[in-house]
């Protein structure tokens, strides 16, 4: 299983990610997410099928207030 996440430094001294445990060190993939970012990730295994996923980030991120905007 493959991880591709944002953490902070102390989100990087957990050892566990839910309920997998740590295996080794997170390393920093210098991914430089942002909103609105197309995303294209091919996962191509050895023998079967190639994989690819696409999709756009969120536009924003920790909203804690909503507008409406139509009645």
């Amino acid at each position: 299983m493959l991880y591709i996440s944002t953490m902070s430094q102390t989100g990087q001294s957990h050892t566990q990610i839910g309920s997998d445990t740590k295996i080794g060190t997170y390393n920093d993939s210098n991914f430089n997410i942002v909103a609105r970012m197309n995303i294209n990730i091919a996962l191509i295994p050895e023998a079967g099928a190639a994989t690819v996923i696409d999709f756009i980030t969120p536009p924003s991120y920790g909203m804690k207030e909503t507008v409406q905007l139509y009645p």
